[in-house]
């Protein structure tokens, strides 16, 4: 049985250029993706303008 792992990880600041120079850091991975939430004054009005992806 193969199985298939979701992780779902916040990086902060800094922490992608780290990941990115890892060449290690995502060799495990199928797929990769990045999603880039800028911030906002009225966080809870941006969350439910954010389109829903998996579900």
């Amino acid at each position: 049985e193969n199985k298939k792992y979701l992780v779902l990880r916040e990086i902060y600041g800094g922490g992608v250029i780290k990941l990115l120079a890892n060449k290690e850091s995502l060799a495990s991975c199928d797929i990769a993706v990045f999603v880039h939430d800028r911030p906002s004054r009225n966080r809870c009005g941006t969350s439910q303008q954010r389109p829903q992806i998996l579900g």
